[in-house]
């Protein structure tokens, strides 16, 4: 009788031991397979509220932390090869436009001298355009390493906007688009910002602007507003 129970007990602890302890190390093994072969598709669900219990429950954790960390990352990569490939494609652009301008100079097309003019600013500011997307490689680079900085200014927007205005008409020019400045004159508004860093945003948003024109004779209105403390 006394072996019998012995058996018994033994089976018992032994059925348990399988169970509660030797079934979830396998499990966890198997995790760890699956991890060092770059696999986190997978979901490691053990319901015990015991100690290994809760080690399966971390093992869980550290796998979630490690996937959503792996494709941030991509995203990042993605995003960060996504911007490199559109400032070189817009490298193009303003290249084609002073080789263009340049050749209206030779052939005789600017035959005044207030075209000539016109056509040297118009190409000087599109080697500027060249120059900022220039610095924006370096932007990109700088951002990586949070190495970027800002030097702030007192900005009168008005006299800026006009600025800005006068450089983006000749573009929107060339392709038959109409640019447009609404400003209220009864508005002054004073900002304190970055000049290059917002000249970038208005000359990135313009350009998105005219790129996705359908219409064979396009508009866009620059408007300024102010709105308590906004402008």
């Amino acid at each position: 009788v006394i072996i019998i129970l012995i058996i018994c007990i033994n089976g018992v602890v032994t059925l348990f031991g399988s169970r509660s302890i030797i079934k979830p190390l396998n499990m966890l093994r198997n995790a760890t397979n699956k991890i060092t072969n770059e696999n986190l598709e997978f979901e490691l669900k053990y319901n015990s509220k015991d100690e290994i219990g809760q080690l399966c429950g971390d093992f869980e954790k550290m796998r979630t932390r490690l996937k959503n960390s792996i494709e941030l990352q991509k995203q990042y990569e993605n995003n960060r090869n996504e911007l490199i490939s559109n400032i070189s494609h817009d490298l193009k652009t303003p290249i084609t436009s002073v080789k263009g301008f340049i050749e209206g100079i030779i052939d005789g097309i600017a035959s005044s001298t207030e075209k000539r003019e016109k056509y040297l600013k118009a190409a000087y500011s599109k080697i500027n355009t060249v120059d900022n997307l220039i610095d924006e490689l370096f932007l990109y680079s700088k951002l990586e390493v949070n190495g970027i900085s800002f030097e702030y200014d007192n900005i009168n927007l008005v006299e800026y906007l006009i600025d800005c205005f006068e450089e983006l008409q000749l573009d929107t020019e060339e392709k038959g688009i109409k640019l447009n400045l609404d400003i209220d004159d009864k508005i002054n508004p004073i900002v304190i910002a970055d000049r290059d860093k917002i000249r970038r945003v208005i000359i990135n948003i313009i350009g998105n602007s005219m790129k996705y024109i359908k219409k064979e004779k396009g508009n866009i209105t620059i408007k300024l507003k102010e709105d308590k403390d906004y402008a």
